[in-house]
């Protein structure tokens, strides 16, 4: 039946009981996907920051710290649990502010007749989606996502106030309280809300908001009102407070942070062209892919009917959404582009909106042309909404999603008492942050990220957990100086750094000793230990690991996540390279093949075991390894460097050009290739004058029985494999 009542009393027809429901349902759904713990992002490092009131990284958050710390008592979970809750509060505030936006629009448009079920509808709809936008959606299940989450809320409420305001005029006070807003919104992610002084701006313009000296210098006061947040960081950095990334009691330090000065050089005011069209083309790929299919067309078609009938919404929609992308796409960093996705959550509330103007029309359309297509349009797309729903449930659950914590608990497990911790990479650091000042695990370690190292308010931090610490480097002045000063700390304290070295690895190759892999970390010592004992600390750890999920939510698109899989796998994988330098050839594949389920794609682990299993005489065995190397990762070089090895040992030197010649097929380097052809050279010329022959069936037997006994079921079901075809031809 066709409803005949106007669109703008539906907010009246729809029972307040009902809305309720319906934002339960969808908290509901929040709470079922909720992680309990810490995503593998920054959420440890931030959740540690405001729970103990320090700094976070730049430019500080302050907003969040102070947010986060009064919600961090609810006494609810644990307290990572309370802050993932916080960033899905902040989504379903934003979709009521967006529902009033749209009702408020419908308000601006009175010479549309409607019908009550036709606005409630749409409104539902439009809200629907944007929570089932993927993005949003999981933003809203970790504490980091709270950032942007914040900042959606923020631009909902401006966005209402933009609407609901329409052609009425600003009051002296709204005017206030609009800039007031605003400023305060700059003490969460200035990056994004600074540019929407663009839209304020020509919202002021277009309701004729007159200025005088006296409303200036009321705007400038309440502007300074809100950004006097910021004084949070220079008063917690004078207390002392730990974490702190960064020191802003001084002047140039409050700028350095809030400036965000260690970024500046990563972000060249200049890329090459194809560099922004990869850009553009992760911005095009989040439109098509993160919201239900078709929603961006109905987006379009409410942004084309904003220009034909509100010309001026039209353009404060552009001016609102536009200077945010254009900012992503012009200050791009490479190792961020999958951060692009998060960057546009609060845009994805301006998309939203456009797609309830899209629907609303749409759905006016089919109720002039027939009431029961009309129905059905409704009771499908909600179906639609709903399925899609629970696709993006099903890909963001986590529920049970653990690996971060115990990640960080994994990597302090070994560590001896009093140990000095240097700690490298976002994903080895972040949750080590959670785990120590929030948690307050292994308070006996010294420990900072070794980024800090190169700032002297690092080392004071570091000098501040330890007065042995603090007396061993205060006559240092250099870096290499100072590390070298760690290593002759008085006592049995010792020093330990994360496998990646990007930071500190020449000053830490500088101070002489020994670097030997100690579970998930790197030891050092002045002379080289014994290979049993890399051996029994590396797979000492195996058998104590929390390893809850990890399977489960492997998924190498998921960068954040592959990287601790990366990290498991080069504990292993770092301790079997060593071992085989070392002479432990048999321990050092024990570790290669206990690192390869957490990256099946390492070509360089398979390339590792089939040197050493093809030293020791067995050929085909290593002919197999370097096959399933090249099928993991086909530009790996060296998977065809030890196959075309294996071949020359046997006396095959037409396979040995056949495989140099995939390999330079694989290879777009020039230098590369120019130094693997003389590679190839000096193989080819350089003929083994003895023939080695492969192993016999019954060694290859005997030696996958040895490999299933210890362990090693991977190398020993393919040798047992190898043996047995072996004495099937042989047999023929």
């Amino acid at each position: 039946m066709r409803a005949t009542k106007r669109v703008d009393e539906s907010p009246n027809k729809f029972p307040i009981w009902a809305w309720c429901l319906f934002f339960l349902g969808l908290w509901q759904i929040l709470l079922w996907a909720q992680n309990p713990s810490l995503m593998s992002d920054d959420s440890g490092e931030m959740i540690a920051a405001s729970y103990c009131l320090g700094i976070s990284h730049p430019p500080g958050y302050p907003l969040f710290c102070l947010l986060g710390h009064l919600f961090s008592f609810i006494p609810v979970g644990t307290v990572a649990f309370r802050f993932n809750l916080l960033s899905g509060l902040f989504v379903l505030f934003s979709l009521c502010f967006f529902g009033l936006s749209f009702f408020a629009f419908v308000n601006t448009q009175k010479k549309n007749a409607s019908s009550s079920l036709i606005g409630i509808s749409t409104v539902l709809l439009s809200l629907f989606f944007l929570f089932s936008c993927r993005s949003v959606f999981a933003q809203a299940l970790t504490a980091k996502g709270c950032v942007y989450t914040l900042t959606l809320l923020f631009l909902s409420v401006f966005w209402w106030l933009r609407v609901k305001c329409y052609e009425k005029g600003l009051s002296s006070s709204l005017v206030l309280f609009i800039l007031f807003l605003w400023s305060v919104g700059l003490s969460n992610h200035w990056e994004s809300e600074v540019l929407w002084i663009l839209f304020i701006a020509y919202w002021f313009y277009q309701e004729h908001t007159q200025w005088n000296t006296k409303r200036f210098f009321q705007a400038l006061s309440i502007v300074a009102v809100g950004l006097s947040l910021y004084l949070y960081l220079p008063l917690r950095s004078e207390l002392g407070i730990l974490p702190s990334w960064g020191d802003p009691k001084t002047l140039s330090g409050f700028l350095w942070v809030v400036t965000r000065e260690s970024y500046r050089g990563l972000e060249p005011a200049f890329r090459n062209g194809s560099f922004y069209w990869s850009f553009v083309k992760e911005y095009l790929k989040i439109l098509s892919i993160y919201w239900i299919p078709g929603f961006v067309v109905i987006a379009l078609a409410g942004l084309l009917f904003l220009w034909r009938n509100t010309q001026k919404l039209f353009y404060s929609t552009l001016i609102l959404y536009l200077p945010v992308v254009l900012a992503i796409l012009a200050v791009p960093r490479e190792e961020t582009k999958f951060l692009v996705t998060v960057y546009l959550v609060s845009t994805q509330g301006v998309v939203a909106f456009w797609g309830g103007i899209g629907f609303f029309f749409l759905l006016q359309k089919l109720a002039k042309l027939d009431s029961k297509i009309f129905v059905w349009a409704i009771v499908l797309l909600f179906a639609a909404g709903s399925f899609w729903t629970w696709q993006v449930f099903k890909q963001e659950d986590k529920s049970r999603y653990y690996l971060a914590t115990d990640f960080s608990i994994n990597a302090l497990k070994l560590l001896p008492a009093k140990s000095v911790f240097l700690a490298e990479g976002d994903n080895y650091v972040v949750p080590l942050f959670y785990e120590r000042f929030v948690e307050g695990l292994r308070p006996d370690i010294v420990f900072v990220p070794s980024i800090f190292l190169f700032h002297d308010w690092g080392w004071n931090q570091l000098a501040a957990q330890d007065p042995g610490v603090a007396s061993a480097i205060k006559s240092s002045n250099t870096l290499s100086d100072r590390l070298k000063a760690l290593t002759q700390l008085d006592g049995n304290r010792n020093f330990f750094y994360t496998l990646d070295k990007a930071y500190l690895g020449e000053n830490l190759n500088s101070i002489g000793g020994t670097w030997g892999p100690s579970a998930l970390e790197e030891y050092w010592e002045p002379v080289s230990p014994e290979p049993k004992l890399v051996s029994q600390k590396v797979l000492s750890l195996s058998g104590e690991e929390r390893l809850r999920g990890l399977d489960a939510f492997y998924n190498s698109d998921d960068v954040t996540t592959f990287e601790i899989h990366h990290y498991y796998a080069n504990q292993y994988f770092s301790a079997g390279r060593w071992l085989r330098e070392k002479g432990d050839g048999e321990d050092g594949l024990r570790c290669f093949e206990m690192g390869l389920p957490f990256y099946p794609k390492a070509a360089y682990a398979y390339a590792y075991m089939a040197a050493i299993v093809g030293s020791e005489g067995y050929l085909e065995l290593a002919r197999r390894l370097c096959l399933l190397g090249i099928d993991a990762d086909p530009g790996y070089f060296g998977s065809y460097e030890n196959l075309a090895n294996v071949y020359r040992m046997q006396g095959e030197y037409l396979k040995v050009e056949e495989c140099y010649q995939m390999a330079l097929n694989q290879v777009n380097d020039r230098r590369l290739t120019e130094r693997h052809v003389k590679d190839l050279e000096k193989m080819y010329n350089g003929k083994t004058q003895i023939i080695v022959k492969d192993k016999t069936s019954f060694e290859y037997r005997v030696l996958g029985d040895r490999f299933q006994k210890q362990g090693m079921l991977f190398l020993g079901g393919l040798a047992e494999q190898i043996g047995q075809v072996s004495k099937e031809v042989s047999g023929h």
